[in-house]
């Protein structure tokens, strides 16, 4: 059976978009090496599959449906700046996504049970949303970045309403990723 690089995810807005890519032309201004996201690319990742046979696609669609089943449409509120690990030894920078009722986190947890059923295996961190906008590649060229992060922890690029889930198929070229939407399960109104 063929085989695919997916992921499940929440697509954000273009015009959340367009506010974290204003701030990425501004950090890339300052210089380091650092892999930028392109704001296109910017998703937020309930949970990262990898190589998943093609065979399994329909089977992913219908447990991601029991796994919104309990979990209504909510809000997101996309803000607040930081790295992974921490800002002295940066590998990833984000923007930080949360819900007001920790929903993001129950459907997090129940795609995660979900997919184990299908032979996934279950992420050992605890899910932390956020959206990556750059990959450090030099944690010794990116100081002023690192600075500038920290002067805006408190950055909000808005909030929107959480009505669906993608799987998600990723190809990987030299010249970036290209995703491409496989299913959408949309979340029951409240």
């Amino acid at each position: 059976m063929p085989k695919i690089r997916a992921f499940i995810a929440i697509e954000i807005p273009d015009e959340i978009r367009k506010k974290i890519g204003d701030l990425q032309s501004i950090l890339k201004g300052m210089g380091g090496r650092i892999s930028w996201t392109k704001p296109g690319n910017i998703h937020l990742t309930l949970k990262f599959l990898g190589d998943t046979d093609e065979g399994l696609i329909d089977d992913i669609a219908e447990e991601l449906k029991q796994a919104v089943k309990p979990i209504n449409q909510f809000q997101i509120n996309v803000k607040e700046l930081g790295t992974f690990p921490n800002f002295r030894q940066p590998r990833v920078i984000w923007v930080g996504a949360k819900s007001e009722k920790d929903q993001l986190i129950e459907l997090a947890k129940n795609i995660e049970t979900r997919m184990e059923i299908l032979g996934f295996k279950r992420e050992k961190r605890k899910y932390s949303g956020h959206l990556t906008l750059g990959r450090v590649k030099d944690v010794k060229s990116i100081p002023p970045v690192i600075d500038r992060l920290q002067q805006n922890e408190d950055f909000y690029a808005g909030s929107f309403t959480v009505k669906e889930i993608f799987l998600i198929k990723s190809e990987l070229h030299s010249a970036g990723a290209i995703y491409t939407p496989l299913k959408k399960v949309v979340l029951s109104k409240s």
